[in-house]
């Protein structure tokens, strides 16, 4: 992710003891109600996955809100970078 998207996106991992989680009330309370939702992925401050950790889904996810807002920003950059 951070080399497809060095610059476009801004992306962190936050552990479920971390303090910044006080900022993601909805999730906080999704973690409450049930463990297995575990773990969360956010994009856009909207939970879009549960229970399941997939880089190639999240990768798909986030080509496709880019390429919504900026047209050819959701474009795999990878070949043009010959990886």
């Amino acid at each position: 992710m951070k080399r497809n998207y060095a610059g476009r996106i801004a992306f962190r991992y936050l552990d479920v003891t971390d303090s910044a989680l006080s900022g993601f009330p909805e999730e906080v309370r999704l973690m409450a109600q049930d463990a297995s939702l575990l773990p969360l992925t956010v994009v856009e401050g909207k939970v879009i996955f549960t229970g399941a950790f997939s880089p190639s889904r999240i990768d798909y996810e986030v080509r496709r809100q880019l390429a919504a807002r900026w047209p050819g920003e959701g474009e795999d950059r990878t070949s043009a970078r010959g990886g």
